[in-house]
């Protein structure tokens, strides 16, 4: 059984059919956990306005498929520290933060769209950090 965290673009390239994207998510079970962060909630909703209806509407199912990890008191302590050291200079943002120190507090694999990779850069232990491309090698039966 494993916990995925997904990220705002990997959310978008399976609505666009990606075809890493969509292989890997295919391949999840149905005892795998899938996440969003209530960040990515939120930025999904800010880009709904600008889709068509028929995307709009898949992207609402899917949503309401997952579930969604609130921001807490601790998610929000371990993404400011985790910023602070390692994202001051600019390698990390403040979101990507907030992205890795939620996986980390649900024992999340955190998936990215791999444009958006700088969560790599936050050593939170325990931290685990993949691709959609990666995460479809990793599951595919050998």
């Amino acid at each position: 059984m494993g916990r995925y965290l997904l990220d705002t673009g990997v959310l978008l390239d399976l609505l666009r059919g990606e075809p890493d994207t969509v292989a890997a998510l295919h391949l999840l079970d149905d005892d795998d956990t899938v996440l969003i962060s209530a960040l990515t909630e939120m930025e999904i909703y800010a880009c709904l306005g600008r889709m068509q209806p028929e995307e709009e509407r898949v992207l609402r199912l899917l949503l309401s498929a997952l579930e969604t990890v609130s921001l807490d008191s601790a998610i929000a302590r371990a993404a400011g520290t985790c910023w602070v050291r390692w994202g001051a200079h600019g390698s990390l943002s403040l979101r990507e933060a907030v992205l890795a120190a939620t996986a980390s507090a649900r024992g999340a694999i955190l998936v990215t769209d791999g444009v958006t990779g700088g969560a790599t850069s936050c050593r939170i232990p325990g931290l685990a950090v993949t691709t959609a491309a990666a995460l479809r090698e990793i599951l595919t039966p050998r």
